[in-house]
């Protein structure tokens, strides 16, 4: 699912944030971004992917005009859908 509402986004994607430590950076920019801090001429964009289980399994999201941040994407297909490669109902997540 993608997402520009950051308390969306919170809500499913927190406790996957939490998890590890490898996910510090993005868990201090979500907050950035949940606090309504500014970072470019763009809203922030959000995503998360949640396998047959239901489970959240990975999570991305961009802070223009900074590069996307991802956790979570072994599924080489499953990222490039992310950034471009899939349906046309994607967003690209382009500077």
């Amino acid at each position: 699912m993608i997402t520009r509402n950051p308390d969306e986004f919170g809500e499913r994607a927190w406790e996957f944030l939490q998890a590890g430590v490898e996910r510090n950076v993005l868990a201090t920019v979500f907050q950035g971004a949940r606090q309504a801090q500014a970072f470019g001429p763009r809203p922030p964009l959000f995503a998360f992917y949640t396998g047959p289980d239901g489970q959240l399994t990975a999570m991305a999201l961009r802070t223009p005009p900074w590069p996307l941040l991802a956790a979570g994407f072994e599924d080489s297909d499953l990222a490039a859908e992310l950034v471009g490669g899939g349906p046309s109902t994607t967003p690209r997540c382009r500077g």
